[in-house]
């Protein structure tokens, strides 16, 4: 039974890669330059998708679990480690389009080459008892490998999380969030790799019927970010060209000057425009990005979304006990809330109570 399970799901999983691979590796991506780094994240996670499907495919069609235990051990050390390299570039590169570069591609490749001509040669020309004792250390270089990459990860998420709050001033680094599950995902299944090279077939069955609905999330996540991904990317670029724009401007305005224009944009509600940015209010007060990000940090405490949604807050309250005949959709949408969802919940948070019952119990209606 377990036989017919393991070798259908084997099956399964590389069509599946197949499909989804070729999709990412040769599917059509808007021309502009823009996409550039999507386009080239997206083509080394297909490649990794296929890295993934070559090894199944071999294991399935050959038996190597059954008739090679060793070379199917050493092909899963090999292939796993390969797809691992091509995932953490793929999905680092869309936080960090600087991460990749030629010194560091090829590190992890000699790194690799290294590691897979040892394994190779143990399993080719080293008695078996040998062969485990290198196949072992090899894995144990994977697991750590792994931590080590998922370490990085969550250094530049973190980085790019606050950047896109020093930029936008709607909820924008909720569109990067299906990375950092990817990434959480990828980083159990990669762990289990190192197991999974010795594992009984039992374990390995599993193991790929749940990396299925894993796989196929990052297919479908990564065909809807193209939507959301240039409103992540001006957030991330801090070397765009309207970052260069007014640089000279700030030489001329002190902090007093900064923070009397912001007192002036904030008199005349400018955070009430929808889907208002920072580049945006750096313009209209003479500033630029990054000087006035850092003001706002310093000044106030907090990121420019959290600043933002503040001043938007108190407006929504003002509207809620001046109009109360307004619904509360009707407030987000004055108040310069992107949704009644967003309002809610920042409201609750803050407020401890959602705008409906914050206004029952400020003036009862």
């Amino acid at each position: 039974m377990i036989e017919d399970y393991y070798s259908n799901i084997q099956f399964a999983v590389c069509v599946l890669l197949l499909a989804t691979g070729s999709h990412l590796l040769i599917g059509k991506v808007p021309g502009n330059p823009v996409f550039d780094t999507y386009r080239k994240s997206r083509k080394i996670m297909g490649g990794a998708f296929l890295v993934f499907c070559v090894q199944f495919f071999i294991q399935w069609k050959f038996n190597a679990r059954d008739a090679f235990p060793l070379v199917a051990s050493a092909l899963n050390i090999t292939f796993f480690y390969l797809s691992t390299i091509m995932v953490g570039f793929s999905f680092i590169s869309l936080l960090n389009e600087k991460y990749i570069s030629r010194k560091r591609t090829v590190t992890q490749l000699s790194l690799w080459a290294v590691t897979s001509t040892a394994v190779w040669f143990s399993v080719g020309f080293l008695p078996r008892s040998l062969s485990i004792w290198v196949l072992i250390p090899a894995a144990g270089w994977l697991f750590v490998y792994v931590g080590h990459l998922s370490w990085i990860f969550f250094k530049t998420y973190r980085s790019a999380v606050q950047k896109i709050r020093n930029y936008h001033s709607d909820d924008v680094d909720g569109f990067i969030r299906w990375i950092s599950k990817s990434v959480f995902f990828a980083i159990i299944m990669g762990l289990l790799c190192s197991v999974m090279a010795f594992a009984p077939k039992w374990m390995i069955t599993i193991y790929l019927a749940v990396s299925i609905p894993f796989f196929y999330y990052i297919f479908v996540c990564f065909l809807d970010y193209l939507i959301h991904y240039e409103m992540v990317d001006d957030a991330i670029d801090e070397d765009s060209e309207t970052e260069t724009s007014n640089v000279q401007a700030d030489k001329t305005l002190t902090h007093e000057q900064i923070e009397e224009k912001l007192q002036d944009w904030i008199s005349a509600k400018g955070y009430l425009q929808p889907k208002i940015n920072m580049s945006e209010i750096a313009g209209q007060i003479g500033s630029n990005r990054s000087y006035l990000s850092g003001f706002i940090n310093t000044q106030y405490g907090c990121t420019y979304y959290k600043w933002i949604a503040l001043l938007r807050l108190q407006e929504a309250k003002k509207l809620l006990i001046d109009q109360p005949e307004l619904t509360i959709p009707q407030i987000a949408e004055k108040a310069g809330f992107s949704s009644n969802t967003h309002l809610t919940s920042l409201f609750t948070k803050e407020e401890g109570l959602p705008p409906a019952q914050w206004r029952e119990k400020h003036i009862g209606v």
